[in-house]
């Protein structure tokens, strides 16, 4: 195992209480839960384990989605069964830099997921990539088109937006600090971000 993995369940549950908080205090109630490891197979076993409902729109995604390791996802669900999946990178290393932002993205977009986060544990963002995302915002904000390969019309095809931040994890306080890189600066953000999404 490797330390970083030693991680995941507390970053996990802290994520899924500051989610919960935030909306609280927005006035929103969504079912809030997650997992580690393969995606698609956690989220049939979530929807076993009745941790969320089996929505049309998330067993059609977890049927569709292609098979991916991850190190933590988070589903955030609507009453109306409407979802959004965060997906969260940590590492465990004295500076992050593009090679872990551009697996983030990598996973973001074979999953379709429009949230992301790269989580240091204990580390720093490199001055590289602290330069990089000055310089270029819109590296994690990320808009794409879907559907040219389909033949469909201009009007018909779908713009997919892919949203993700920097954060660093404190083993000793136990808590996320932000280090406002990229485009989720903040969790009351990711929050504000999401609720636009599901509403």
């Amino acid at each position: 195992m490797s330390n970083e993995q030693t991680f995941y369940n507390e970053i996990l549950d802290y994520l899924i209480l500051q989610l919960n908080s935030n909306f609280q205090a927005m006035g929103k109630k969504y079912l809030i839960t997650g997992a580690t490891g393969e995606l698609k197979k956690g989220i049939d076993k979530l929807i076993k384990d009745k941790s969320i409902f089996p929505s049309l729109f998330l067993t059609v995604f977890a049927d569709a989605v292609a098979p991916l390791d991850l190190d933590i996802f988070i589903v955030i669900m609507n009453a109306k069964g409407l979802f959004e999946i965060l997906i969260c990178e940590i590492k465990d290393l004295k500076a992050v830099g593009l090679k872990e932002l551009s697996q983030l993205i990598g996973y973001c977009l074979i999953s379709d997921s429009k949230l992301g986060l790269l989580i240091n544990v204990d580390g720093q963002i490199s001055p590289r990539l602290t330069t990089i995302l000055h310089n270029n915002p819109d590296i994690t904000n990320i808009t794409r088109i879907v559907g040219v390969h389909q033949g469909k019309a201009k009007e018909e095809l779908d713009l997919h937006e892919h949203n993700l931040g920097v954060m660093k994890w404190n083993s000793i306080t136990k808590r996320i600090e932000y280090s406002n890189a990229g485009k989720i600066s903040s969790i009351p953000k990711l929050c504000e971000l999401i609720s636009n999404y599901l509403e």
